[in-house]
């Protein structure tokens, strides 16, 4: 016997510090080997046997004193070493020694391991009951009614939600799972639940929200939908069931795991995609009605035909579908609850009011009235341009370019001025043409001459006093007629007196025909009518001699039933010369920003809206889209392209028969492989 260690037995098993008797135990084997002895001897091997035996239950002790331990931890030890201890605050390390638990280290190393997983287990459940006892929703009334509470979860719960779902996970991984496997069961299903029918809630409430808006409260679907507004109704009475449940329950955990809710929502969500689908068609429908409607987002499209029988709520909209108008001005003959007639339009491109020669009497469907709105701001634009061509030459603007500043401040819209000027350039030019025929050597030379005195008169105009929207229409002419001047004078150098000279017909032209009594541009053998699509009272690009060859190109492809795609690094303008082109003909320019969200659906819808309306789309960044759409895209453009060859009035396209307005144009920009916006 080792006095030492038999100090060590008598001491209480949970009072001993188990670092400090090793570090002693260690101790006396280092004295041990420092005796200078017969190895051999018995009293030598028994004292190295027993404090070899020490050294190996020394570290047991320490991992057996662990607060993780048991009842059932003990439990197994006793039935591994085969005998039996009370574990008690009062037994001895002498009760342990009899163990002879050194015998079965690897073993009593395993159960205090699994001893402190299962304490970590056990601490995780424990936090998990404690914080989701106290997650609640959270409510806010539904449109101010305090009857109808949305319900959702904080964000910072969703987040928790996720994390104890991760270490729910993670336990499953654990091979000392068994003790607390129903519990970590439960758990993993109600946290699941949780997470399920949250999502579904949230989905559920979005969907019955958008939806309440149109078939509970718009006269024009409920009359459009009967029969779906009546099933909506049953829908709208389940919804506020479930919501009502849930402010009564008010715990998120207790509410998602009640037995059949997340089969009631799914009900729910099944019975509104119903209804949402009916609602697409019923859009759909009206798209076609009103091709512009193709270019609103979902949300703004319902906004407006949930209001269509009240044009002065639908009125403010207009920026969403036209390009430069803010709304239009109304009033109210009949009194306010009868329907409005419009008197003229505000631009949202610069300042500027065009009044109507009639007024339009609002009446009818939206998408009725609407298409009115864009057939009245046509013939007022061209009214104003015929009487302002007419008032041109009685004013004697030809010859007096102060006259001709005054026409153009005055004028009542600010393209019908540059249209004129556009028209009565082209006729000094030929003018001057002729006169070199009729045998007037400096007839082009002449004419160049003139147009440099009309535009140092409008530059003398800018220094005058002018207001905003009149300085914007003189900048613009001012701009234009640089342009023109710079033509003339490339005409005078290149000796060209001819109109038939490729200088002269390579440029953007504008004629009043006669026979038509209407505008016409002409660029080369491509002849467009002018589109009087109301443009505003915005700048205009400067145009160099790189956008007139760009205006070539783009109006032979629109000549050639093709798509144009106007290439050039980053920045360059390849946009801007597309959307200044259209404003030269007056033409509807929608910017598309091609992005790899965008699937072949929605392509086809721009391209329906494209092709009915007779406006021109600018796909910008076109390379951005994913292949697999890129393809379906160039198919759906090229049924667009065929139909507009073929002449037809009306044609297939994804499935539906559109209408083709054969003025309609396609243009793609690209900017393959620049770190610009990636």
């Amino acid at each position: 016997r080792i006095v030492k260690t038999e100090r060590f037995q008598v001491i209480r098993f949970f009072e001993i510090v188990a670092m400090d008797m090793e570090d002693e135990i260690k101790a006396l084997f280092k004295k041990l080997k420092e005796i200078k002895v017969d190895r051999k001897c018995d009293a030598y091997i028994g004292m190295q046997d027993i404090i070899k035996k020490w050294t190996v239950f020394c570290p047991l002790v320490g991992e057996l004193k662990d607060p993780a331990m048991r009842p059932r931890h003990w439990s197994q030890l006793m039935e591994l070493c085969g005998k039996n201890v009370t574990v008690s605050p009062a037994i001895l390390l002498r009760d342990m020694w009899n163990l002879e638990l050194h015998k079965f280290s690897e073993a009593v190393e395993d159960t205090a391991d699994q001893a402190k997983q299962e304490s970590k287990m056990e601490i995780t459940l424990k936090k998990l009951s404690n914080e989701w006892a106290v997650v609640d929703f959270q409510f806010e009334p539904h449109k101010g009614n305090e009857e109808v509470q949305i319900m959702k979860i904080a964000d910072d719960k969703v987040e928790m939600l996720e994390e104890h779902q991760v270490q729910i996970q993670n336990m499953f991984a654990s091979r000392f799972l068994s003790t607390f496997e129903t519990e970590v069961l439960y758990w993993q299903k109600s946290l699941a639940n949780v997470s399920e029918v949250s999502t579904l809630l949230a989905e559920v409430q979005r969907s019955w929200a958008f939806l309440e808006n149109l078939f509970i409260h718009s006269d024009e679907v409920k009359k459009e939908l009967p029969e779906d507004s009546d099933k909506f109704v049953g829908i709208d009475m389940d919804v506020k069931e479930i919501l009502k449940n849930g402010f009564e329950v008010i715990s998120a955990k207790e509410f998602c795991n009640q037995p059949n809710i997340f089969q009631k929502l799914e009900k729910a969500q099944s019975q509104l995609t119903m209804c949402e689908k009916a609602l697409n068609e019923f859009m759909d429908g009206k798209r076609r009605a009103f091709p512009r409607f193709y270019f609103m987002s979902s949300a703004d499209l319902l906004d407006v035909l949930s209001n269509g029988n009240s044009p002065a709520k639908v009125v403010p909209q207009f920026p969403k579908f036209f390009i430069a108008i803010d709304n239009y001005t109304l009033e109210f003959p009949d009194g306010e609850n009868a329907r409005p007639v419009a008197t003229g339009m505000n631009a949202c491109v610069g300042k500027e009011f065009v009044p109507f020669p009639e007024p339009l009497p609002l009446l009818g469907k939206v998408e009725v009235y609407l298409d009115q709105c864009i057939e009245w701001f046509r013939k007022a634009l061209r009214h104003f341009s015929k009487k302002d061509l007419s008032r041109y030459f009685e004013e004697g603007c030809l010859e007096d370019g102060d006259l001709r500043g005054q026409f153009i401040a005055k004028s009542q819209a600010a393209q019908c001025a540059l249209l004129v000027q556009l028209i009565t350039w082209v006729m000094l030019v030929e003018t001057g043409f002729d006169e070199v025929a009729a045998g007037k050597e400096k007839g082009v030379y002449d004419a160049w001459q003139k147009q440099c005195k009309l535009l140092l008169c409008l530059i003398a105009l800018t220094m005058t006093d002018l207001d905003k929207p009149t300085r914007q229409k003189i900048m613009c002419a001012i701009t234009l007629d640089a342009h023109n001047r710079d033509v003339q004078q490339r005409l005078d150098r290149d000796k060209v007196t001819s109109k038939d000279s490729f200088q002269w017909q390579s440029m953007l032209k504008c004629y009043w025909l006669e026979e038509v009594d209407d505008a016409s541009m002409q660029i080369c053998d491509a002849k467009m009518p002018y589109g009087y699509e109301y443009l505003g009272n915005g700048p205009r690009l400067v145009v160099t001699p790189l956008t007139d060859r760009i205006y070539v190109t783009a109006t032979q492809a629109l000549h050639l039933c093709m798509g144009c795609a106007p290439a050039g690094p980053a920045g360059t303008g390849k946009t801007e010369s597309t959307k200044d082109l259209a404003n030269a003909v007056a033409k509807a320019c929608y910017v598309i920003n091609a992005a790899p969200e965008m699937d072949y659906l929605t392509l086809g819808n721009i391209y329906k809206g494209l092709s009915a309306s007779g406006s021109w789309g600018c796909f910008d960044e076109f390379n951005r889209l994913v292949p697999e759409v890129l393809s379906v895209c160039t198919v759906q453009f090229k049924s667009v392209c065929d139909a507009i060859r073929a002449k037809l009035k009306r044609f297939l396209l994804q499935g539906d028969e559109i209408n083709l307005d054969p003025a309609v144009g396609c243009f793609i920009t690209m900017n393959p492989g620049y770190l610009g916006r990636s």
